[in-house]
């Protein structure tokens, strides 16, 4: 479609549109009343079916659980104190069995059998 035709197209649609406001606008001053199909039927509450009755439908409440400690936290805090109760030397030596120099070189697949070993050790 040319450039002239979509302008055309549009000069059409915005006539129209001022036609139908011209329109409006005239039966809003006169109050002229639009002739409807049929007139509106007044609304009875007893007519609908009922979905929630508050007396006997209550929500459940939950409690939520609290979250579970991360394992490398939970690990960190135990190594910690096992670390300050005077077992320096093994600590290092668990963390270097189990690939670090230090506790943040250890990944986290370790973390789980490490523990395990740390609590039996405890």
């Amino acid at each position: 479609m040319s450039q002239i035709k979509l302008l055309l197209d549009v000069v059409s649609d915005m006539r129209h549109l001022a036609d139908s406001l011209a329109e409006y606008a005239n039966a809003v001053t006169t109050n002229e009343h639009i002739a409807c199909e049929k007139p509106a039927e007044p609304i009875n509450p007893d007519d609908f079916v009922p979905i929630y009755d508050p007396e006997t439908d209550q929500p459940e409440i939950k409690e939520a659980e609290p979250p579970q400690p991360d394992v490398s936290e939970v690990l960190f805090a135990k190594m910690s104190e096992f670390s300050r109760a005077g077992h320096k030397a093994k600590a290092r030596e668990l963390i270097q069995k189990y690939g670090g120099q230090k506790f943040s070189d250890l990944k986290a697949e370790v973390y789980p059998a490490m523990l395990a070993e740390l609590e039996a050790m405890m």
